[in-house]
């Protein structure tokens, strides 16, 4: 199995870190980086993959933070 690059992990970091999405004790997993591994078939691209995230994430534009905002469905 391949490991993360270290910006899969720090983009996984970032967001556990931003969004809370787990309970305090069960959000520590993520500082085990040998446990860790990623699903993505190649890294062939990845170079590419890191430029653009980096680009669109100093442009810090509108449209990048729609994109990146997670939306949620509130219909009780």
């Amino acid at each position: 199995m391949k490991r993360p690059s270290e910006s899969e992990y720090n983009s996984v970091q970032n967001y556990i870190h931003a969004m809370q999405p787990l309970v305090q004790e069960e959000q520590s997993w993520i500082q085990c980086k040998e446990d860790l591994i990623t699903l993505r078939p190649g890294r062939e691209h990845a170079w590419l993959d890191t430029t653009v995230e980096h680009i669109l994430r100093r442009a810090h534009c509108k449209l990048v933070e729609v994109i990146q905002t997670p939306h949620v469905n509130d219909h009780n």
